[in-house]
């Protein structure tokens, strides 16, 4: 018994140190993405998030990022996943409202789009628009 007690209590703690690791390079990885990402809209602006959009049939994986591209007053300018004209303001979501404050942020919370928990990172732009991953 107290055997299977240590070893259940090692695996716990070693699952939770993992789940922390891989939490913290998800994070890393959507930073960079989305450094590399402002850098483009920066450069070409919406005609680079196009490109992003047109799916090329001949693959077939499907890209496990979504962009969205935000004016300062809150209105989505541009996103991968929807029609910018039929979303809400997105002003208020607190990864955006920080983002335009502090320069970048990032939220873990639920998207209504993909239906599940999703962790957004969201970055200012030069010209005071957001960019949000």
């Amino acid at each position: 018994m107290i055997a299977a007690a240590v070893l259940l209590s090692s695996l716990m703690i070693i699952l939770g140190c993992l789940y922390d690791y891989f939490g913290n390079v998800q994070v890393n990885q959507l930073k960079d993405e989305l450094r590399l990402a402002a850098y483009a809209v920066e450069e070409s602006g919406q005609a680079y998030l196009e490109k992003l959009t047109a799916r090329d049939y001949r693959y077939a994986w499907t890209p496990e990022y979504r962009l969205t591209w935000i004016a300062s007053d809150g209105t989505v300018l541009f996103d991968t996943e929807a029609s910018a004209g039929s979303m809400e303001n997105h002003g208020n979501r607190m990864e955006v409202r920080e983002a335009f404050s502090r320069g970048e942020s990032s939220s873990v919370r639920y998207s209504n789009t993909w239906a599940e928990r999703t962790l957004y990172y969201a970055k200012a732009l030069r010209d005071g628009t957001v960019l949000r991953i």
